[in-house]
This record gives structure tokens, C-alpha cells and sequence, in this order.
């Protein structure tokens, strides 16, 4: 008899995806940038610049700030031109999962959202009063490790690793 999974299922609005990646994308290259999302036939999207085109510097800028290659994406850079408007539909999951922290086996696409299926993200801890860091937690067996993200350095800092019943509010103050 075979057994059935209950998996995790995120429904993202497409102006929330846009606003996110858009917002990513200007501090990343420190210059305004406003996105689009581009459905076709309900098996394709792509993101895609209103305001202009990208580089190819602030290209491979995006490709390290994924830790990624030219080979990891290999319609990323135009062949007959120095820039873009748009980014593949592979490039623009890699970037909206890098920036949500998130990662999906599956996705559904309508005209209004995403829905991605089998997520798996590493939320915020939500503190009680403001920390210096934002710390996210991941459990792994009866332990739980507290752990913030420097995007800037790209540097993932381990604060605790502790007993997942331990009281570990009062270790991040």
C-alpha cells in the first residue's frame, strides 16, 4: 500500500515576486531597477527589466552573488549583444529562491501567482524585541542551529547550535 506525503505548497503572488527581486536587484547593483513578470503558455516565466537593460558586468555581479558560473546558466550572457532586458526562466527561479531563501521541486503558473510546491525555506526567527542580526534557524534531528546571513560579505555565521527544547530566546541577547 502506498503511502501518501503531505508536502508544503507557497502561493506567491506575481507583483510580490516582482517587488522582491526588484528590490533585491537595486541594492545588489545600487541602481533603481523595476521588474515584470513574463508568463507564457503556463509552463514558462521570466522576469524581465522596465526600466532598462543589464550588462554583462552586472550580470556575472548576479551570477557571483548566486555563487554561480556562466556554465550554471548558459543563456544568461547574450551572444549578439553587450545587454539584456530579460533573464531566463532558470535565472529567475535561482534568483527569487536565493533571495526568499527558499528552494521548490514544483511549480504552477496562472496570469495572477506562483504557486511553488514541495517548498523548503529557512524562515527568520521572529524576536520578541529588535536583535542586531536576523537570525534563521535550522533544525537538524533534536537540535536547532541559530544562524544569520551577511549578503554583502557572503558569509553565513553560526551563533549557536543548541538543544531544540532549550530556552534559546535568552542566548541571542
Amino acid at each position: 500500500m502506498s503511502q501518501s506525503r503531505i508536502t508544503g505548497a507557497v502561493l506567491l503572488c506575481w507583483e510580490d515576486c516582482t517587488s522582491i527581486l526588484s528590490k533585491h536587484l537595486t541594492t545588489l547593483l545600487q541602481r533603481p531597477i523595476q521588474l515584470c513578470r513574463m508568463v507564457e503558455d503556463y509552463d514558462y516565466w521570466c522576469v524581465a527589466s522596465i526600466n532598462g537593460r543589464f550588462s554583462i558586468p552586472e550580470l556575472h555581479a548576479l551570477l557571483d552573488a548566486l555563487s554561480a558560473a556562466t556554465t550554471d546558466f548558459p543563456d544568461l550572457i547574450p551572444e549578439d549583444s553587450d545587454q539584456t532586458r530579460s533573464f531566463s526562466m532558470e535565472f529567475s527561479r535561482a534568483l527569487l529562491q536565493h533571495f526568499l531563501h527558499a528552494s521548490w521541486r514544483y511549480e504552477h503558473l496562472t496570469e495572477e501567482y506562483l504557486m511553488v510546491i514541495n517548498a523548503d525555506a529557512q524562515p527568520a526567527y521572529a524576536p520578541l524585541r529588535p536583535l542586531k542580526h536576523e537570525y534563521r534557524k535550522l533544525l537538524v534531528e533534536n537540535y536547532m542551529m541559530l544562524y544569520w546571513v551577511s549578503e554583502t560579505e557572503k558569509r553565513v555565521t553560526i551563533a549557536r547550535v543548541v538543544y531544540a527544547r532549550r530556552n534559546y530566546a535568552k542566548l541571542l541577547e
